[in-house]
């Protein structure tokens, strides 16, 4: 895989400690992520504009340290050209509604606010790969809602060789966090130009299963048109975790369904759920507008705070993980997963790097 150093736009440290960041950070109700998104990046414009975010004068390199609660996450972003674009595995579908409303966003705006989250597999871990290059002061250090960004910038030549030959070995870039964006810019007919992303490795990434809220009223019969596909039982209480697909009603009903077949593959697996559930028992044909992921790692116990987030919905659908090595034995074999099946975490706050189209 060959990068190359790009000019990275960025706040200082001061900025993310000193300014209200509540636009950045409220991301819970995914249902108006197109809307949000759009207030951002005129936000942002605004003050890529006035200077606030400045633009650095020579193009580098740029490790990324991210730490949550549960995580560390070291990642290079690094810009690929257009023509290596082959090297990504897009590896959930994307919705078309969804794409033509974030072409008009980037049309329009012609920035990315964040890059896109990547990580390769089998190959060395990105830690070690520039960890060398750490030993110095951070160019960028804040906290940021209870995770921790640090950013060192990687400008000497020599530095610069030495990263992009560690890298060339990686031949392919699962994408993580941005299909609809990658969708955009590898329809684009642009050359010369970049895609900013953030590369680490396999072992870095939490994958969790996306769970789903649904935003329409089901189908009265949706018990007796389950019962095709699923053995259904109702449970008195909420289980502890989540270790079947749960079906939990606004009215508090909670339901354990268990298909009838066997699923072997992950990709069949959302896919069951997707057609089997959502849109035969259920009755919803409108996957893009009424059917809207879950944001986080999140658990049956916090039902009561996504109905009261999500006001209109009817039902939720909690899903069981599934392991990293699960999901690429999928993607390796040339499935793709249905929409929204995946949460990777942790996920890089809008804003901290940016760079232009």
């Amino acid at each position: 895989m060959k990068i190359k150093q790009f000019k990275l736009i960025s706040f200082s440290s001061e900025y993310w400690k000193s300014h209200d960041l509540s636009l950045f950070l409220d991301n819970s109700d995914t249902k108006d992520k197109i809307s949000r998104t759009m207030k951002i990046m005129e936000f942002l414009r605004g003050k890529i504009v006035s200077g606030e975010a400045k633009t650095d004068s020579a193009p580098g390199l740029y490790i990324l340290k991210f730490c949550t609660s549960s995580k560390c996450v070291i990642s290079l972003i690094a810009e690929v050209d257009y023509d290596e674009k082959g090297i990504f595995i897009p590896n959930e579908e994307i919705h078309p509604s969804k794409l033509i409303a974030y072409k008009r966003l980037f049309d329009s705006c012609r920035m990315q606010i964040n890059p896109i989250l990547t990580f390769y597999d089998g190959e060395r871990p990105i830690r070690e790969i520039v960890e060398p290059f750490m030993q110095k002061r951070p160019k960028i250090e804040a906290d940021v809602n209870g995770a921790k960004y640090s950013l060192w910038e990687v400008k000497e030549p020599q530095e610069l060789q030495i990263l992009k030959n560690s890298l060339l070995p990686i031949d392919r870039l699962y994408i993580a966090d941005g299909h609809h964006r990658f969708s955009v810019f590898s329809e684009s007919s642009t050359k010369n130009t970049g895609i900013m992303v953030a590369i680490t490795d396999s072992e870095s990434i939490i994958l969790a299963s996306c769970h789903r809220i649904i935003m329409q009223n089901i189908a009265p019969n949706w018990k007796e048109t389950i019962e095709r596909y699923c053995i259904l039982e109702k449970l008195d209480i909420d289980p502890d975790c989540v270790n079947a697909t749960i079906i939990k009603l606004r009215n508090g009903e909670v339901y354990r369904a268990i298909f009838k077949y066997n699923i072997q593959e992950n990709a069949s697996f959302h896919e069951a759920i997707e057609n089997d559930i959502i849109h035969s028992s259920f009755g919803i044909a409108d996957m893009a507008n009424k059917v809207f992921p879950l944001p986080g790692v999140l658990t049956i116990n916090d039902s009561s705070s996504i109905f009261e987030l999500y006001h209109d919905s009817s039902a939720i659908i909690f899903v069981p993980n599934i392991e990293i090595y699960e999901f690429l034995n999928t993607v390796k074999d040339g499935k793709k997963l249905p929409p929204t099946s995946t949460w990777f975490e942790p996920k890089i706050i809008d804003g901290f790097a940016m760079a232009k189209l």
